[in-house]
Protein backbone atom coordinates (compact mmCIF):
# COMPACT_ATOMS: atom_id res chain seq x y z
CA UNK A 1 0.00 0.00 0.00
CA UNK A 2 1.50 2.93 -1.24
CA UNK A 3 0.67 6.69 -1.02
CA UNK A 4 -0.51 6.73 -4.78
CA UNK A 5 -3.18 4.09 -4.19
CA UNK A 6 -5.78 6.21 -3.72
CA UNK A 7 -4.84 8.33 -7.38
CA UNK A 8 -3.71 4.91 -9.32
CA UNK A 9 -7.30 3.13 -8.36
CA UNK A 10 -9.73 5.91 -9.25
CA UNK A 11 -10.41 9.45 -8.36
CA UNK A 12 -7.59 11.42 -6.71
CA UNK A 13 -10.49 11.79 -3.95
CA UNK A 14 -11.44 8.21 -2.92
CA UNK A 15 -11.79 7.53 0.74
CA UNK A 16 -12.19 4.02 1.39
CA UNK A 17 -15.31 2.29 0.66
CA UNK A 18 -15.71 4.15 -2.62
CA UNK A 19 -16.23 2.35 -5.63
CA UNK A 20 -13.55 2.77 -8.26
CA UNK A 21 -14.76 5.20 -11.03
CA UNK A 22 -12.46 4.49 -14.40
CA UNK A 23 -13.06 8.30 -15.35
CA UNK A 24 -11.66 9.95 -12.33
CA UNK A 25 -8.23 8.79 -13.82
CA UNK A 26 -8.77 9.68 -17.50
CA UNK A 27 -7.60 12.92 -16.88
CA UNK A 28 -4.20 11.35 -15.47
CA UNK A 29 -4.01 8.18 -18.31
CA UNK A 30 -5.02 11.04 -20.92
CA UNK A 31 -1.61 12.75 -19.54
CA UNK A 32 0.31 9.76 -19.42
CA UNK A 33 -0.29 8.54 -22.71
CA UNK A 34 0.09 11.81 -24.52
CA UNK A 35 3.44 12.37 -23.00
CA UNK A 36 4.26 8.49 -24.77
CA UNK A 37 2.92 9.17 -28.03
CA UNK A 38 5.15 12.63 -28.41
CA UNK A 39 8.24 10.48 -27.59
CA UNK A 40 7.44 8.30 -30.00
CA UNK A 41 6.31 10.93 -32.36
CA UNK A 42 10.16 12.55 -31.31
CA UNK A 43 12.04 9.61 -32.03
CA UNK A 44 10.37 8.65 -35.46
CA UNK A 45 10.91 12.58 -35.98
CA UNK A 46 14.66 12.35 -35.47
CA UNK A 47 14.82 9.26 -37.04
CA UNK A 48 13.43 10.26 -40.69
CA UNK A 49 15.28 13.81 -40.47
CA UNK A 50 18.60 12.68 -39.54
CA UNK A 51 19.10 8.99 -41.01
CA UNK A 52 16.60 9.63 -44.05
CA UNK A 53 17.05 12.76 -44.94
CA UNK A 54 13.65 14.53 -44.80
CA UNK A 55 14.05 18.09 -43.74
CA UNK A 56 12.43 18.10 -39.91
CA UNK A 57 10.49 20.72 -39.09
CA UNK A 58 12.65 23.45 -38.64
CA UNK A 59 11.96 25.10 -41.82
CA UNK A 60 7.88 25.38 -40.50
CA UNK A 61 9.42 27.82 -37.69
CA UNK A 62 11.89 29.67 -39.88
CA UNK A 63 14.42 27.60 -39.42
CA UNK A 64 16.82 25.98 -42.10
CA UNK A 65 16.10 22.38 -43.56
CA UNK A 66 17.90 19.28 -43.11
CA UNK A 67 18.47 18.28 -47.02
CA UNK A 68 16.90 19.72 -49.98
CA UNK A 69 13.50 18.66 -49.66
CA UNK A 70 10.00 20.13 -50.27
CA UNK A 71 8.55 21.98 -47.12
CA UNK A 72 5.78 19.53 -47.28
CA UNK A 73 7.86 16.70 -46.17
CA UNK A 74 8.22 19.21 -43.08
CA UNK A 75 4.34 19.55 -42.90
CA UNK A 76 4.07 15.94 -42.82
CA UNK A 77 6.81 15.30 -40.17
CA UNK A 78 4.70 17.78 -38.14
CA UNK A 79 1.39 15.99 -38.71
CA UNK A 80 3.17 12.90 -37.21
CA UNK A 81 2.92 14.83 -33.89
CA UNK A 82 -1.07 15.64 -34.04
CA UNK A 83 -1.42 11.71 -35.56
CA UNK A 84 0.67 10.26 -32.43
CA UNK A 85 -1.31 12.39 -29.99
CA UNK A 86 -4.91 11.89 -31.45
CA UNK A 87 -4.47 8.25 -31.69
CA UNK A 88 -3.32 8.80 -27.38
CA UNK A 89 -6.45 10.41 -27.00
CA UNK A 90 -8.69 8.29 -28.80
CA UNK A 91 -7.04 5.44 -26.71
CA UNK A 92 -7.94 6.82 -23.78
CA UNK A 93 -11.43 7.51 -24.70
CA UNK A 94 -12.23 4.27 -25.83
CA UNK A 95 -11.33 2.02 -23.13
CA UNK A 96 -12.14 1.78 -19.67
CA UNK A 97 -8.76 0.80 -18.13
CA UNK A 98 -7.50 1.80 -15.09
CA UNK A 99 -3.94 3.74 -14.45
CA UNK A 100 -3.08 -0.17 -13.05
CA UNK A 101 -3.83 -1.95 -15.93
CA UNK A 102 -2.57 0.74 -18.33
CA UNK A 103 0.91 0.36 -16.39
CA UNK A 104 1.08 -3.21 -16.80
CA UNK A 105 0.43 -2.42 -20.63
CA UNK A 106 3.47 -0.14 -20.45
CA UNK A 107 5.68 -2.13 -18.38
CA UNK A 108 4.81 -5.14 -21.43
CA UNK A 109 5.91 -2.96 -24.26
CA UNK A 110 9.19 -1.65 -22.27
CA UNK A 111 10.01 -5.47 -21.73
CA UNK A 112 9.74 -6.34 -24.96
CA UNK A 113 11.70 -3.23 -26.29
CA UNK A 114 14.14 -4.06 -23.88
CA UNK A 115 14.70 -7.71 -24.86
CA UNK A 116 14.53 -6.74 -28.49
CA UNK A 117 17.55 -4.23 -27.73
CA UNK A 118 19.62 -6.81 -26.11
CA UNK A 119 19.20 -9.84 -28.43
CA UNK A 120 19.86 -7.41 -31.11
CA UNK A 121 23.16 -6.07 -29.99
CA UNK A 122 23.93 -9.74 -29.16
CA UNK A 123 23.38 -10.57 -32.58
CA UNK A 124 25.05 -8.05 -34.48
CA UNK A 125 28.49 -8.36 -32.15
CA UNK A 126 28.30 -12.26 -32.90
CA UNK A 127 28.08 -12.08 -36.43
CA UNK A 128 31.01 -8.95 -36.21
CA UNK A 129 32.78 -11.51 -34.04
CA UNK A 130 32.74 -14.35 -36.71
CA UNK A 131 33.44 -11.55 -39.63
CA UNK A 132 36.60 -10.48 -37.67
CA UNK A 133 38.03 -14.14 -36.75
CA UNK A 134 37.44 -15.67 -40.58
CA UNK A 135 38.93 -12.03 -41.67
CA UNK A 136 42.02 -12.43 -39.57
CA UNK A 137 42.17 -16.18 -40.67
CA UNK A 138 42.59 -15.13 -43.95
CA UNK A 139 38.66 -17.44 -44.64
CA UNK A 140 36.39 -14.62 -45.59
CA UNK A 141 38.15 -14.25 -49.33
CA UNK A 142 36.89 -17.94 -49.94
CA UNK A 143 33.87 -17.51 -48.61
CA UNK A 144 32.46 -14.32 -49.97
CA UNK A 145 35.19 -13.30 -52.72
CA UNK A 146 37.91 -11.24 -52.54
CA UNK A 147 36.42 -7.65 -53.12
CA UNK A 148 33.87 -8.32 -50.45
CA UNK A 149 36.34 -9.52 -47.92
CA UNK A 150 38.39 -6.16 -48.75
CA UNK A 151 34.95 -4.25 -48.24
CA UNK A 152 34.24 -6.28 -45.17
CA UNK A 153 38.15 -4.85 -43.92
CA UNK A 154 36.96 -1.08 -43.67
CA UNK A 155 34.38 -0.03 -40.85
CA UNK A 156 32.58 2.33 -42.97
CA UNK A 157 31.33 -0.63 -45.01
CA UNK A 158 30.97 -2.97 -42.23
CA UNK A 159 29.12 -0.87 -39.95
CA UNK A 160 26.40 -0.22 -42.21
Amino acid sequence: MTALDTVQDGSPAMKPGDTINPDGARIFRLFGWIILAVMAAFLLNNYLTYWQNLPGINPIFGGPANGSLPILWSWLQLAIYAAFVLWAIAYVMRNQNTLRQDSERINNLNTFLIRAAFFSVLIVGLVDSAISFMRIEELLPSLVGQELADDLGRSRFRGA
